[in-house]
């Protein structure tokens, strides 16, 4: 488990982090890439060029499938696109590499608290970036009753 310790100091330094990220951001025009891969080895602590490389280096690992997770949220692009965006001429990466390492972030995400919060901050960056609202999986899920559908109306308006 993370000391609570390291994850309030890492709240501390998020403020400028984050400054920096939507900075980036916001100028990068078509290499989002770039500048996502520079924010999520700083989140993490971690060289980029070790992040995308294909180190076995567990927080290396990690950072990457953290950026890989990031990616795919962003772009919703299939884990073959990803896999040959992300492949440099010494680093390439499979397509199910990819999903293997969007997979096992998911689930530290939703166990550990540091991966938590760092994904928390990070898909805050990437809605803030984002101008194109299609490029966001947006989706909501209601459940409702069966005894109780036939009366509810579900009015959708845009903003």
């Amino acid at each position: 488990m993370v000391d609570e310790g390291v994850v309030k100091e890492m709240e501390k330094s998020q403020d400028y982090h984050i400054a920096k990220a939507i900075e980036h951001l916001q100028k990068c025009g078509a290499d989002t890439r770039k500048y996502l891969a520079d924010f999520v080895a700083a989140l993490c602590n971690v060289p980029k060029e070790k992040m995308l490389a294909n180190t076995h280096v567990a927080c290396c690992a990690h950072a990457r499938y953290l950026y890989w997770y990031a990616y795919r949220y962003m772009t919703n692009e299939s884990y073959e696109k990803i896999a040959k965006r992300s492949s440099e001429d010494e680093h390439r990466y499979t397509q199910s590499a990819i999903a293997t390492g969007v997979n096992k972030m998911s689930g530290m995400i939703e166990k550990e608290p540091l991966w938590s919060k760092r994904w928390f901050v990070l898909k805050r960056i990437i809605k803030l970036h984002s101008n194109d609202e299609d490029k966001i999986n947006s989706s909501i899920v209601i459940q409702v009753p069966k005894e109780i559908k036939d009366r509810i109306s579900i009015t959708i308006k845009e903003k």
